[in-house]
């Protein structure tokens, strides 16, 4: 019986180990620390836009890649943070005026679509960034349904095998 066991709990391991994963292996620097690429945003508190760009943010790019942003966020209502943007619009010869407004390492992202849209664009821009900073990125990302039923499948055959199991239990002891 312990054989058994032990070959399921094998079993369920070794499917395990494929199910998809994401790996991020990051350059240090030469003083040990990894170089961050620099994500500013520019935004209002009353900018719907702005707010679906920080959701975005939150959701999708810091969970992900947070360890290697350094995100710096200015609400361009107060006098000073204004200032800065007109700072960085006269720097990047852009003009400042509508936000967000994102600048990615140097590149600008004017305006916020959707999550399918600029989002998807933010998301290019941030990984080519982090593989130019030497953070390579190697994905096996799959969607959220995809996913889902990797796991159904998992739950499947570790029920199927418990059941297996115990229905070998009860034929051995006759």
């Amino acid at each position: 019986m312990k054989k058994i066991i032990i070959g399921v709990v094998s079993f369920i391991f070794a499917i395990s180990i494929f199910l998809p994963t994401q790996n991020i292996n990051a350059q240090e620097e030469g003083n040990g620390e990894i170089e961050k690429i620099e994500y500013i945003l520019f935004h209002l508190e009353t900018c719907p836009h702005c707010r679906d760009e920080i959701k975005f943010l939150n959701k999708k790019i810091l969970p992900k890649y947070g360890e290697f942003i350094d995100l710096k966020m200015y609400e361009v209502s107060d006098e000073k943070n204004g200032d800065i943007f007109r700072q960085y619009g006269v720097y990047y010869d852009v003009e400042v005026g509508s936000v967000p407004m994102a600048i990615i390492d140097g590149e600008i992202v004017m305006g916020y679509g959707n999550d399918n849209t600029t989002g998807k664009t933010i998301m290019e821009i941030v990984e080519r960034k982090l593989i130019e900073h030497g953070i390579s990125i190697s994905t096996n990302d799959i969607d959220e349904n995809n996913k889902s039923s990797q796991i159904l499948l998992f739950v499947f055959i570790t029920v199927v095998l418990i059941i297996i199991i115990i229905f070998s239990k009860k034929y051995f002891k006759k």
